[in-house]
């Protein structure tokens, strides 16, 4: 999990993300997701992820998200399923550091979007 304080909100690398009602009692009932929660812990949503993935790290400062895509190690049923996910992020199945990106609007924004801009000469 990584708390990102440039939006305030809360990314998980999960990769037995329950795709039912938990419990999960199998693999083929699980998905790698990236969880994005917000301030007051509240789900706001969920991105699948290529198998396996369940790191996570963000840049507080452009409100990047970076989410390790491993590539498949194994042709299994859970694999087989999940292969198309990584290739869609990475373009292959080599495996990528996906980016997202948050697009928070900076608090000076609000002011010139309403002609309150202010110069300081």
């Amino acid at each position: 999990m990584w708390f990102n304080k440039g939006d305030g909100r809360y990314y998980t690398g999960s990769n037995r993300n329950c795709k039912t009602a938990p419990p999960c009692p199998t693999a083929a009932q699980q998905a790698a997701v990236l969880g994005v929660i917000d301030g007051t812990s509240v789900l706001i949503e969920t991105i699948p992820q290529s198998s396996g993935s369940h790191s996570v790290a963000a840049d507080s400062k452009r409100n990047r998200i970076f989410v390790l895509s491993r590539h498949p190690c194994q042709l299994s049923a859970r694999a087989a399923t999940t292969t198309a996910v990584g290739a869609g992020i990475c373009g292959s199945n080599n495996g990528c550091v996906a980016v997202y990106e948050h697009k928070v609007k900076a608090k000076d924004d609000d002011h010139e979007e309403h002609g309150e801009h202010h110069d300081d000469d």
